[in-house]
């Protein structure tokens, strides 16, 4: 006799029909977008909610929905399954099985698959999924800041890509979403019914190896009452191998140390991030301090206490930090990874003007000098040492008045507070700094090209400069008329755009071109160079309608060699076509470097100059 399902079961299974159909649509979209692969996201989808059925029982018991962030525990849980099933099927290129589709459809699948796998998941959770920002984090295993910063970088990235604002994002999946919607899909009854039989297997299963298991083993079990805590122990551990060390505030410089780096007239924020007052929380002032503080090492280390204090003006601030590692080597690789906090800093007009090596303070110490294009003519300086297992940190925001010394000496009194604090170290106690020109530190993204943080402002323009995705360089998208170089048969060839992308007055060709490309040898990269140089010696006599101006490139770092020319092309009796382009050599890699302006949105000859310099120096990294 078949027995009548109780109340409660046919329940759980209505539950599980309202849960199918209100979330599968969404689940396909995230699933295809994420491969490109629509076959193997329909069956991975599919699979995933087999799965669910199997083990709805405990699924149903999970919130469908969070009255405070609208997210749901059901899908934060069926979402990984379709994800990893889909992307361990699909074999083929991104998006390259969606022939069929519509070419808006077409082009998000091409914008999404141009982002790493990073940035590809951030925006897939952000935009097609319930997940909040915590959420979003706690699933690709970052920090909360860390992922805010990488997500503005995934949807700027996206934008670039497909052509559109930041806030149109969202619409551009709106052709997936119309096109998934016609899939056909089995109804849920068969899905509860292949997922009942697999409990009943499963079951069977397990209760024949656990027979089989207490026949083998008898009954010579006993247990010390330490098990327990031992396996929490262990579980602990794999998430936080080490404590990091705690810091009091107590540590942090008194707000008569941070007048020296300027005004400090504002409100104090105190806490675990930077805060500015509620009146400066849009400004760019936050946007650039929201970097600083998600940057740094994501793993065993923690910011211990943080300082900051506002200026008279919004843009303005001064703030000190100190952040706790576990250990001192990961302390040091917290410093690296500070050292660049201003790449890929999203939303902000910053520019890397000077680096510097401060000797004399804790066991290695530097500062970055930048300028900020935002209009309010500032400059930032922060400055970062390490100490034992802390690092320290020390900035400021000002006009005129502040300099690397200033920033030297705060950063030299907060690490001999520090001296007496636990985990630190005991190397320049008694600190003397000392400032000194600095290396340039390599960028994460393809060190050997330049980044958004090299480029100069353009004067009339309020916008950042974007990039688009690097790509191999198939076709040398720095090339000009007058050399039309190749770097096709050049090993490990890659090109960059560089835009503005927010700043619609400007004509389409307006923008920066990067070329890198490595030789077997220096004579064989100083030769290319050479051929290019030639072409453009020659360009003028074979096209009457060119004219052709070296531009000096003083200051270029030791083994590199640089030529750079401006160059004019009539392509009417009216109109003519404007390139500033240089080629660049450094060993065994070859850069060449175009900038197209647009009318008076244009760059001097010695921005251009201190651009080639600043590309010379990238190089050496590729």
């Amino acid at each position: 006799m078949t027995a009548t399902p109780t109340a409660p079961h046919a329940a759980a299974n209505d539950g599980f029909d309202a849960f199918y159909r209100r979330t599968r649509t969404r689940l396909l979209v995230q699933t295809w977008a994420l491969t490109g692969d629509r076959p193997a996201a329909v069956k991975a989808v599919r699979d995933a909610y087999v799965a669910c059925a199997h083990h709805w029982p405990k699924v149903s018991l999970l919130d469908d929905a969070h009255a405070d962030t609208g997210g749901s525990e059901r899908e934060d849980w069926l979402r990984p399954i379709a994800w990893g099933r889909a992307q361990s099927r699909h074999t083929v290129p991104h998006f390259h099985r969606a022939a069929q589709i519509n070419e808006e459809a077409a082009a998000t699948l091409a914008a999404v698959a141009s982002l790493s796998s990073l940035h590809r998941r951030v925006l897939l959770l952000s935009h097609l999924s319930t997940a909040n920002l915590t959420q979003l984090a706690r699933e690709v295993g970052l920090s909360t800041r860390r992922a805010e910063r990488e997500l503005h970088e995934a949807i700027a990235r996206f934008a670039t890509h497909r052509g559109v604002a930041p806030s149109e994002v969202q619409a551009a999946f709106e052709p997936l979403f119309a096109d998934a919607v016609r899939q056909p899909w089995p109804d849920s009854n068969s899905l509860l019914r292949i997922g009942a039989s697999r409990r009943i297997v499963h079951l069977s299963v397990g209760a024949a190896a656990i027979v089989a298991l207490c026949v083998g083993v008898g009954v010579g079990v006993s247990w010390d009452g330490r098990t327990t805590a031992a396996l929490g122990q262990k579980h602990w551990n794999s998430v936080n191998p080490q404590s990091t060390i705690q810091v009091s505030s107590s540590s942090l410089l008194p707000i008569t140390d941070l007048a020296r780096l300027g005004d400090v007239t504002g409100a104090v924020g105190d806490g675990d991030q930077p805060k500015l007052p509620p009146a400066a929380a849009k400004s760019t002032a936050a946007h650039v301090l929201a970097c600083l503080g998600g940057a740094g090492s994501t793993s065993d280390t923690h910011v211990a206490a943080w300082r900051t204090v506002g200026t008279s003006a919004a843009s303005g601030w001064v703030t000190e930090a100190v952040r706790s590692s576990s250990d001192p080597g990961q302390a040091s690789a917290d410093y690296k990874a500070l050292l660049t906090w201003y790449d890929g800093c999203p939303s902000v007009r910053l520019q890397l003007q000077k680096t510097y090596v401060v000797k004399g303070v804790g066991d290695q110490a530097s500062i970055a000098q930048l300028r900020n294009f935002d209009g309010s003519g500032r400059t930032v300086l922060v400055g970062v040492a390490q100490t034992g297992s802390l690092t320290a940190i020390v900035g400021t925001s000002q006009h005129a008045s502040a300099t690397p010394a200033a920033v030297a000496a705060g950063l030299a009194t907060l690490t001999e507070r520090l001296c007496h604090a636990p985990g630190a170290g005991v190397k320049n106690c008694v600190a003397n700094p000392v400032v000194t020109p600095g290396p340039l530190p390599k960028l994460s993204n393809h060190p050997g090209l330049l980044g958004t943080v090299d480029l100069p402002a353009i004067a009339g323009i309020n916008q950042p400069w974007e990039s688009t995705p690097i790509t191999v360089a198939t076709r040398n998208l720095a090339a000009t008329p007058c050399d039309r170089t190749s770097f096709g048969a050049v090993h490990g060839s890659v090109s960059r755009v560089f835009l503005l992308p927010g700043a619609k007055q400007l004509a389409a060709n307006f923008g920066l071109s990067e070329t890198v490309g490595r030789f077997p040898s220096a004579g064989a990269a100083s030769a290319f160079q050479d051929a290019i140089k030639a072409k453009m010696d020659s360009c003028q006599k074979n096209d009457l309608g060119s004219h052709v101006a070296l531009i000096p490139i003083p200051g270029l770092p030791a083994g590199a060699a640089a030529f750079a020319w401006q160059v004019q092309i009539q392509t009417s009796a009216n109109n003519s076509v404007t390139y500033d382009m240089a080629a660049i050599s450094a060993g065994r890699s070859v850069a060449q470097l175009s900038f197209v302006p647009d009318g008076s949105y244009t760059i001097s000859d010695q921005d251009f100059a201190a651009l080639v310099v600043r590309a010379a120096a990238r190089l050496a990294f590729n």
